[in-house]
């Protein structure tokens, strides 16, 4: 059904009751916020293995070029054996049976520093030895010894020199600290020390003499002991630290690279690193205070840019958190990652071309944060831990496109710097004050980016600008007189937001302009009855509206930049008994001024309105996909899809979950969908070419519970 538009004024009874009155806040003191170099460090993935298994060990038990993993538990003898292959992808998992209840295990490394041995502890069952694995990942336990009291933790070296590796043995519940030693046939205990209980144990070279010593966690004394070793194996207390916390996860890495070894612990909340030095004193100390509990902590160079930096997991708060360091004794703010709940445990993954992390769920899901190299036609990203919104913008006026969410996990905006290979380099993370869930972005100048934050239904906007050279943040907020439907920045002879405001079909329009602060211009009564209504910014800036009269319905247009002007009336449709509708008014046709695209349902039955250059066309939305359904607007972006081209109105459709382009033909007389992308949940979404030819439909993926990246 074709209709003539109707393009002549009238004088409409509701037309611009204004409000002349202030109300303004000012830009609050500016900050800086550090760019943090994640350098590609958001790549996602996710498996589905066999629930139950709290623990996990890398290894690589076929001789390969992938890294291969065990899935064990403590009060179970069985455990899984995992293949890796190449493209960080892993076979069916192999289900076997070990002779103990498995507590943790370690490599051994010979002479040639190759791994055929794994010494393993098993706490239920008193026991500690030495293990092998086949090709295919079956356990073997080809040396054990038993114990009166409980072994649980595990640390290998050679600590006199004859190229073979001894294991440490420790545990809270282990009768004080043995050694065991193995001389390729036997296996043999030496008693370290024989009263006490240590929480953890491990072997690291404190005197820097070449030969390891022992630092241990003493739970009854609260303290580090540590033991010098003499070279042949003989160790002896030499210096007690005390402790404020009790402390666990006991590591040793060189986190300076200054070629000691440091000691990395957990102590209350917090992560303790005391650096080693040439003198063995131990001075030089400092504290990570962790946002949530943390249970467990890796060691890695995680964005690869030759510093060593943390993460930790924390169960209680289901999140994995990376810390990055700045420089050799200050770490950047905290990350988080990943989330997911009942997360049990967390090991360092590298394997061919693939540096990351890995993390066990209790229901047999294993989560992998890993880096970016590239940008494929599907991908994953991390760093996205509740997100309400995402959207686009460019930092740096490179035309590389870049990416911003608001996370209401910790009520912060997130902004993604890619640099130009398109790879995420920089991460920025700026506080909120309300849990939004709309963003929209303004480039008023090239070298700032102003963020307009606020949440359909409520009062308050927060605004950010950033000047991303200089690293300066101007945050403030303003209120809107009634709930907001929708923000509008725009540019005229000076920097505007529109706001509009539908309450009880009551149409209204407040204008804040930014001066030396931002105050409100005006606010507009515009109609009474309005059912649907879009703002539109392509040339100035312009309201359409939808009234309802009796048993027609009517659209309006009102030109408020370049110049304002009263509103028009534009058609009129005899329709009734409406209950849901929503507009989009944009270029759809390449005209360079806008035309509408409304979906209206009225009588239980959809309808599509679609105008073109003076004419307006209605289409049973059944009859041209029987599948779509809108809920909220939400699920409609307009953008192109290829470089240069048409406007398009995509459609995310969460019936089928499918993704839809509308297609206008024959100037308008006819309509058709094409089917972009399938098997889509998303409930916010935006289309942008991620690289230079490409279009990807970037997403918040509701199933994987991250930012997907799928090419269109």
């Amino acid at each position: 059904m074709k209709k003539r538009l109707l393009g002549e004024k009238i004088g409409l009874k509701i037309e611009l009751n204004r409000i002349n009155f202030l109300f303004f806040f000012l830009f609050l003191s500016s900050e800086v916020f550090p760019h943090i170099p994640i350098n590609g460090f958001c790549k996602f993935n996710s498996y589905n293995f066999s629930p139950g298994y709290s623990k996990f060990f890398s290894l690589n038990f076929n001789n390969d070029s992938y890294s291969d993993l065990i899935l064990y538990d403590p009060s179970s003898n069985r455990i899984a054996a995992i293949q890796g292959e190449k493209n960080e992808s892993f076979l069916e998992e192999k289900n076997f049976e070990f002779p103990f209840h498995l507590s943790n295990l370690a490599p051994i490394r010979e002479k040639n520093n190759e791994i055929k041995n794994y010494a393993f502890t098993s706490r239920k069952n008193l026991t500690a030895g030495i293990c092998e694995f086949s090709l295919d990942g079956k356990p073997q336990v080809t040396h054990q010894l038993t114990f009166k009291s409980y072994p649980e933790k595990l640390s290998t070296a050679d600590i006199d020199g004859d190229f073979n590796q001894e294991i440490l043995l420790s545990g809270s519940a282990f009768e004080g600290l043995s050694i065991l030693n193995f001389d390729g046939k036997n296996l043999s205990e030496r008693i370290v020390k024989s009263k006490g209980s240590y929480t953890d144990a491990i072997f690291l070279d404190l005197s820097n003499d070449g030969f390891p010593d022992i630092t241990a966690v003493n739970l009854l004394s609260n303290s580090l002991e540590f033991l010098f070793n003499d070279g042949r194996g003989n160790f002896k207390i030499v210096r007690t630290i005390s402790l404020s916390n009790k402390a666990r996860n006991l590591h040793s890495f060189d986190m300076d690279l200054d070629s000691y070894q440091d000691l990395i612990f957990l102590e209350g909340n917090k992560i303790k690193i005391i650096y080693g030095d040439f003198s063995a004193s131990y001075s030089k100390q400092i504290e990570i205070e962790t946002k949530y509990p943390p249970n467990d902590f890796i060691i890695g160079d995680f964005n690869r840019d030759g510093r060593i930096d943390l993460a930790y997991l924390s169960s209680d708060a289901s999140v994995v958190a990376v810390i990055f360091a700045e420089n050799d004794y200050k770490f950047f703010t905290e990350i988080p990652i990943l989330h997911k709940e009942e997360m049990k445990s967390m090991i360092p993954f590298y394997s061919k071309f693939i540096h990351g992390l890995a993390v066990l769920s209790d229901d047999g899901t294993l989560l992998t944060n890993t880096r970016l190299s590239h940008i494929s036609a599907d991908l994953d990203l991390s760093l996205a831990i509740k997100p309400s919104t995402i959207s686009f913008f460019d930092a740096n006026t490179d035309e590389i496109n870049d990416i911003c969410f608001i996370d209401t996990f910790d009520k912060n905006l997130k902004l993604i710097i890619r640099n130009n290979e398109g790879i995420p380099s920089n991460y920025f993370s700026i506080p909120l004050r309300g849990n939004h869930n709309q963003i929209e972005i303004r480039n008023y100048s090239k070298q700032s980016t102003t963020f307009f934050c606020y949440s359909a239904g409520k009062k308050l906007v927060e605004v950010v600008e950033v000047w991303f050279k200089t690293g300066k943040f101007f945050r403030g907020e303003f209120y809107s007189a009634r709930p907001i439907t929708e923000v509008s920045p725009v540019l005229s002879d000076n920097e505007k937001v529109f706001v509009s405001s539908v309450v009880n079909n009551r149409l209204t329009i407040e204008i804040f302009e930014k001066e030396e602060s931002w105050k409100l211009l005006t606010d507009f009564n515009i109609s009474e009855k309005v059912i649907s209504a879009d703002l539109s910014s392509l040339n100035g800036l312009k309201l359409f509206f939808w009234n309802l009269d009796g048993d027609s319905i009517k659209l309006f247009k009102k030109t408020f930049l370049p110049e304002e002007l009263k509103a028009d009336l534009v058609l009129t449709i005899k329709m009734k008994n409406i209950s849901n509708f929503f507009t989009k008014a944009d270029d759809f046709h390449n005209l360079e001024k806008e035309s509408i695209i409304s979906f209206v349902e009225s009588n239980e039955k959809h309808y599509i309105l679609v105008s073109y250059d003076g004419f307006i066309n209605i289409f049973n939305a059944a009859e041209v996909n029987k599948n779509l359904m809108l809920k909220d607007l939400n699920q409609l972006f307009v953008g192109e899809i290829r470089p240069n081209g048409t406007r398009r109105l995509i459609i995310n459709n969460y019936s089928d979950q499918n993704v839809y382009r509308l297609n206008i033909l024959r100037k308008g007389k006819k309509i058709a969908f094409t089917k972009l992308l399938e098997n889509i949940n998303a409930e916010n979404y935006f289309v942008k070419n991620m690289t230079v030819n490409n279009f990807h439909f970037i997403y918040i993926n509701q199933d994987r519970r991250c930012i997907s990246v799928r090419e269109i």
